[in-house]
């Protein structure tokens, strides 16, 4: 009778001295691996409870198809064997066509050197069948394979077929009484399909342009004094022959509104009468809510000419249903006054430093100012060796914020 005696732990319940911890069947991943993982080491007494929890730990990971744990009672050794998962080698897209295949293969979430993970392929399939959806093919189909191309090593193979991708036959807008389906159509990113289709790519049907459709609408009507638009999610439908969708926006337009009483408060640095005389949002024009951003970013850029850089404007509303009339408060709080502590030159290769330096119309230590920013982009653009200048700010504190260019 063989000296060697194993039982299998999870089947006693009992606990054990263990004088030594021996790993089986690993390939690729290192045994400081899993001893990190493991909730106890030698030396220690082990019961069922610390077993199961070690199992499950390792489990978690997503290395392992198969764990056994023994106790050898001679050598008072506790012997993990473990069928390690191989690694993905290779990363295969078929049947990529009419989409780019590196377009998919930024979708995926499984790479070279990961583990497989059957969960991480699922959730690849999901995201790569949404992705094609989006760009006009809702019938495309995916499968996988996994191939173990040597030991410890697979390639996941993906097989997409695209099928027929989607036009866009018509665009039906219903509840809109005063502003014309032409008209609305014009802002629209989604396109009907029409007789140069075939030239310009339009007609196509794209989820992700359809999705901001419904913005573009109500973005049409509060140009237009309807305050209170509301515009539905854009609903479509398979036409029978399965090549193209008819979509469909309800708009509930509501009343045209009119501007009524317009004032600033808050931290007023200048005369109330000169701020609202530059104002685009006058008292008994038309509610346009391009004015009023408009107004935010005049405001806030004035402010931050004299240093205060984080002024905060609210435009504050009050609606009159009655009289279809909206009052608005443009509320300024300054904020701190603020200061550029570093100027940081970045991404030049053409000049010296101190040539664009000398081309910036503000300093370290100066008082920060949004106008001197804008002009000293201008000018560094100006010198005609960058195609692109751009200047942000990099908030060090309530007070200073470097400007990197």
């Amino acid at each position: 009778m063989s000296s060697l005696i194993l039982f299998l732990i999870l089947l006693l319940n009992k606990t054990y001295y263990v004088q030594e911890i021996k790993l089986e069947g690993l390939k690729s991943l290192a045994p400081s691996s899993v001893y990190e993982i493991l909730p106890f080491k030698a030396g220690e007494n082990v019961d069922e409870e610390k077993i199961r929890s070690a199992i499950k730990n390792l489990y978690s990971k997503g290395y392992f198809y198969d764990i056994s744990v023994y106790y050898e009672e001679e050598s008072k050794s506790l012997i993990f064997r473990f069928k390690e998962k191989p690694r993905v080698a290779e990363v295969e897209i078929k049947g990529a066509k009419k989409v780019k295949e590196k377009d998919v293969k930024e979708k995926i979430k499984i790479k070279i050197g990961d583990f497989i993970d059957y969960s991480a392929i699922a959730t690849d399939i999901s995201t790569i069948y949404e992705f094609y959806k989006e760009k006009g093919f809702p019938f495309a189909d995916v499968s996988y394979e996994v191939k173990e191309i040597r030991e410890g090593k697979a390639k996941v193979v993906y097989r997409i077929e695209e099928g027929d991708k989607l036009s866009v036959r018509k665009i039906y807008i219903n509840g809109n009484k005063n502003i014309s389906d032409e008209e609305i159509k014009k802002y629209l990113e989604t396109k009907e399909k029409g007789f140069f289709s075939f030239i310009t790519s339009s007609g196509r049907f794209d989820a992700e342009k359809l999705s901001t459709d419904a913005d573009r609408i109500r973005a049409v009507y509060l140009e237009n004094g309807y305050a209170e638009v509301k515009v539905s999610e854009p609903e479509f439908f398979i036409t029978p022959d399965r090549k193209s969708i008819v979509v469909i926006f309800s708009v509930e337009e509501g009343e045209k509104y009119y501007i009524g009483n317009v004032d600033v408060d808050g931290d007023l640095l200048f005369e109330k009468e000169d701020l609202l005389s530059k104002l685009k949002t006058k008292s008994g024009e038309l509610f346009k809510a391009s004015n009023i951003r408009s107004d935010i970013l005049y405001l806030t850029s004035l402010y931050s000419d004299y240093g205060y850089a984080f002024a905060n404007v609210d435009p504050k509303t009050f609606v009159s249903q009655k009289e279809r009339r909206i009052d608005i408060t443009f509320t300024i709080e300054k904020g701190k006054i603020v200061y550029v502590d570093r100027i940081n030159i970045k991404g030049n290769t053409k000049t010296r430093d101190k040539v664009i330096r000398r081309e910036m119309r503000i300093s370290e230590g100066d008082l920060y100012s949004e106008s001197a920013v804008k002009f000293s982009q201008r000018r560094i653009y100006g010198l005609g060796f960058f195609d692109e200048v751009k200047i942000n700010q990099d908030i060090k504190g309530e007070d200073r914020i470097d400007l990197n260019v």
